[in-house]
């Protein structure tokens, strides 16, 4: 009978117990005598394992294609058309094409009038204007309309007729043609193009479920697999369909030594052997069954499972027949626990579960299935979405936290809703004057989508609009594929569970013993529970701010130069963030850079000032002198290093310092009513006389 043994100090402090750890025992016997007490000593009727006879056999797993499950053949995503080409690559295809025209000796000129006219015939559209790819608009053509035009040519590009191109002639000018036909046949062995995508199979993608489902045979014996998270595929995921027929591709039986299973945190066989603290099962919390059952198979059953190690082919295992032998030459068989139990246990931990109970359980045995191939590489996450459920707006919401751009690079859709949501969200700066403010709809991120029941008593859930303007961020072609915008989708409710579901897109690399395998995956994962946009209507509550009058207050757009220097007494220059001036009105040395703010609560931008006098520092006049409101009311969060600063509002050019603030060690916000009138200039200025160092997170002016 197995003994778990939990000793407990009586020592009142840690010195007394250090001191009783180092008594010397003076008696060895005492020793011995605690091994006997604890049954150490106690001798078992029987030897411990010396060999073990295993036979198995072998029945390969294929699909209804006849392909093994491998996880490129489940998993794959379909490849792409021509026309979901990013912009970057339909550049890089354009600009190899009048490589080609030069490597194949074409006369410049007509190359040249070539380029001009495919770039009209096929216009490069970018989806963002502002993408850096779009200085190739006009200039180059659209690779992927080119390349459809091109399909006549066949896959190796010898194709006839030649297909009909603006400016290029076969025989006025063959090298062109020529130069066309190779770079057709180039594009294509690069590119999953439409053809290409037919030899594939078809996704074994559940949408609805968001998993994984196919079926599959290992001869008689049907396999199904229907909630497939992605990633590895074993055993335990399949269910057996129908009961197999004795067979398979037997293997010579092999003679193998057993070796105890270790893992950490398994109790020592010996009394006086300490255990690695690094591990410590009586830790584990709960009444539930399985983690009780989890730490009785720890402390009392570890000791009973040994390794027999054996070399077979991918497929599904099953062992014909196992004998062990012991050290004093007893051979004992050990049957197949679905032998042993018969029809009693329906269900077996280590056997996969089939539908169906058999009534001859001769055929039944243990089955392993050996996954055709090993774990893949991984690469970094493509894409990234959360579905969970919001109990307090009574949804469900697809977060689509990373996306895809037009070129494929990962975006982080939090970090560019933070960056591009407007001033005029009340995340920004709560209300503070007298009044109340009334809103329809409180602002739901772009990355947000929600989630409705579909209404047709199937407890599904379907995707829902936003109203127009209620993300104030647009999307810009930035949707994620993993859930399709789509009303007719549907998603199971039972998949969205209480915690959530969070699912990626990543593309793995396997190595095959004679090539490389790369495709596009999609894994469900489990989710970090419940979430809340804080998503409410019919809101009442503070004022709504007045718009800044300075211009990027935040200092959200930065220029694109290195830090900005200006040296020298009644000076001005451009400051490190646009709209932002720089002034002396000494004979000093200011400079700026922008940098992420280290304010606590902030997400943004600050701009960090150093001068060397007082009077110097970063000023914005947004209105001519002599206009603007009367009356304004200034804001600065401040962290200064070095000296003192002051913070001012009033007319262009007599601008003073109303309000002050020196080295703290911690932000500080500064506000004070505008000292001048009108109010068209706000100052940062170096107060002592050997100037300042300082940060500021943001200065804000509005209108009383």
């Amino acid at each position: 009978m197995p003994t778990t043994l939990r000793p407990r100090s009586t020592a009142a402090d840690d010195a007394e117990a250090i001191a009783a750890a180092a008594t010397p025992v003076r008696d060895p016997l005492w020793m011995i005598a605690r091994q006997w007490q604890t049954g150490e000593l106690l001798a078992g009727n029987g030897g411990s394992l010396a060999s073990a006879a295993l036979s198995v056999s072998v029945t390969p797993l294929l699909l209804d294609s006849g392909r093994p499950p491998a996880s490129p053949v489940i998993e794959a995503e379909r490849a792409a058309e021509p026309d979901d080409l990013g912009t970057a690559a339909r550049v890089r295809l354009a600009a190899e094409l009048f490589r080609l025209f030069r490597d194949h000796g074409a006369d410049p000129a007509a190359a040249g009038a070539a380029r001009a006219a495919l770039a009209a015939e096929f216009p490069l559209h970018p989806v963002r204007p502002d993408a850096p790819q779009a200085v190739a608009a006009g200039r180059l053509p659209d690779a992927a309309a080119l390349l459809r035009r091109l399909a006549a040519l066949g896959p190796d590009g010898s194709g006839e007729p030649f297909p009909a191109l603006p400016g290029i002639d076969p025989g006025a000018a063959p090298q062109l043609a020529e130069a066309v036909r190779a770079w057709y046949a180039w594009a294509l062995t690069r590119l999953p193009t439409a053809s290409a995508a037919a030899t594939l199979p078809p996704t074994r993608w559940d949408q609805e479920r968001m998993t994984y489902a196919f079926a599959a045979n290992a001869g008689p014996l049907a396999l199904r697999c229907g909630d497939h998270d992605g990633g590895r595929l074993d055993w335990y995921s399949f269910d057996r369909g129908t009961l197999p027929a004795a067979g398979g591709q037997p293997a010579p039986a092999v003679t193998v030594h057993p070796q105890p299973v270790r893992y950490r945190g398994m109790p020592e066989p010996r009394f006086w052997m300490m255990e690695a603290g690094d591990v410590n099962l009586d830790l584990i919390a709960g009444l539930d069954p399985a983690h009780a059952l989890l730490v009785r198979f720890a402390h009392a059953y570890s000791n009973d499972w040994f390794l027999l190690p054996v070399q077979v082919r991918p497929g599904v295992v099953r062992i014909d027949r196992l004998t062990v032998t012991d050290v004093f030459g007893d051979v004992v068989e050990v049957p197949a626990a679905a032998a042993v139990d018969g029809t009693l246990a329906h269900w077996r931990l280590w056997e996969i579960t089939a539908d169906e109970v058999a009534e001859a359980d001769g055929a039944l045995g243990v089955r392993v299935f050996l996954p055709p191939n090993p774990p893949p590489l991984e690469g970094p996450v493509l894409e990234e979405s959360v579905l969970a459920r919001d109990e307090l707006a009574n949804l469900g919401w697809v977060i689509e936290t990373t996306t895809p751009d037009e070129d494929g690079n990962p975006v982080d859709r939090n970090r560019r809703w933070l960056h591009l949501r407007g001033p005029s969200d009340p995340a920004y700066h709560p209300g503070e004057r007298s009044g109340d403010t009334y809103r329809l709809g409180t602002a739901v991120p772009d990355y947000w989508r929600p989630l409705v029941d579909s209404g047709d008593n199937r407890h599904r859930w379907q995707p829902a609009s936003v109203p127009p303007g209620a993300a104030e961020v647009p999307e810009d072609g930035l949707a994620g594929h993993l859930v399709p915008h789509d009303p007719a989708t549907r998603l199971a409710d039972e998949q969205i569970a209480r915690g959530g579901v969070r699912m990626v897109r990543v593309n793995r690399l396997l190595h095959d013993r004679d090539r490389r395998i790369g495709w596009r995956a999609r894994t469900r994962q489990p989710g970090t529970g419940e979430v809340s946009a804080g998503l409410r209507f019919d809101v009442l509550g503070s004022p709504a701010e007045p718009p800044d009058l300075p211009a990027n207050p935040d200092f959200t757009r930065a220029r694109r130069t290195p830090p900005s220097v200006l040296a020298g007494p009644f000076r001005g220059g451009p400051a490190a963030a646009e709209d932002w001036s720089i002034w002396n009105n000494a004979d000093a040395t200011t400079a700026s850079r922008v940098l992420p703010t280290t304010r606590p609560g902030s997400t943004g931008w600050m701009l960090h000032v150093t001068t060397t006098a007082a009077g110097c520092g970063i000023v914005q006049q947004w209105t001519a002198t002599g206009s603007g409101p009367d009356q304004a009311v200034a804001s600065a969060w401040v962290l200064v290093r070095r000296g003192r600063v002051g913070l001012g509002t009033g007319n262009g050019g007599s601008t003073g310092i109303d309000v002050t603030g020196a080295p703290s060690g911690d932000w500080v916000l500064l506000r004070a009513l505008a000292g001048g009138t009108p109010v068209n200039e706000v100052i940062l200025y170096a107060v002592d006389a050997l100037g300042a160092d300082f940060y500021v997170d943001r200065i804000g002016v509005q209108p009383r």
